[in-house]
């Protein structure tokens, strides 16, 4: 009895010692880190994507519904200035991405590429005009913005990209009348421009910019 007792005791301090010199499990900070950068970059590409698609349901909605309207006497005048040139109107998608979209249509390039290059040169000569809020209240975060998000785009932009891209850029609207806009005319004279219309009622939802195009 004794024996199987001092036999039982000598398991039991032998388990204690195997556990003690067990390894602990070593929790690898930086991998758990990175996998929570990714899952949140994971969450944030996701909302943005179900963001646009919001926008687009309601782009949808809203032509489903319209009748004969501003944006058909606008569409059809400067399609009036268009036809003489053997020019057309080429729509885009409204999503956020319309003006960058139309420049790549006309560069080889992809839209969030087009995105990437705005105030890529001469940053200098844009920072007074952007303009600022509280959430975005120096330069540095308006381009990353810029770059990084479905935000709208407009005259300063374009004039960013026809630097950075080394093009003019042309753009119809019923107010430039006969003659486009005319944005970086100081480009290398062999660059063919990039021509785009603006559209002031295309969408309740806010400005819009399409690609023109040969008809």
């Amino acid at each position: 009895m004794i024996i199987s007792e001092v036999s039982t005791n000598i398991e039991n301090a032998s388990t204690t010692i195997d556990d003690e010199n067990k390894p602990a499990v070593v929790v690898d900070d930086e991998t758990e880190a990175r996998e929570r950068k990714i899952k949140k970059s994971r969450k944030k590409k996701d909302r943005q994507k179900e963001k646009e698609a919001e926008l687009q349901k309601e782009i949808e909605e809203e032509n489903a519904n319209a009748g004969p309207s501003l944006r058909k006497i606008e569409l059809e005048q400067i399609q009036q200035v268009l036809t003489p040139l053997n020019l057309k109107v080429s729509e885009v998608d409204a999503d956020g991405h319309c003006l960058y979209r139309a420049v790549a249509a006309q560069s080889g390039k992809d839209f969030m590429a087009i995105r990437k290059l705005a105030f890529s040169e001469q940053k200098d000569e844009f920072a007074p005009f952007c303009e600022y809020t509280d959430a975005i209240p120096i330069f540095e975060q308006y381009v990353e913005k810029v770059r990084s998000s479905a935000e709208w785009g407009g005259h300063i932009e374009l004039r960013a990209l026809g630097i950075a891209l080394n093009r003019p850029i042309h753009v119809y609207s019923v107010q430039s009348g006969k003659k486009p806009l005319a944005i970086h005319e100081d480009a290398e004279d062999d660059k063919e421009p990039i021509v785009l219309s603006y559209h002031l009622h295309y969408y309740a939802l806010g400005e819009h910019y399409n690609q023109v195009v040969v008809a």
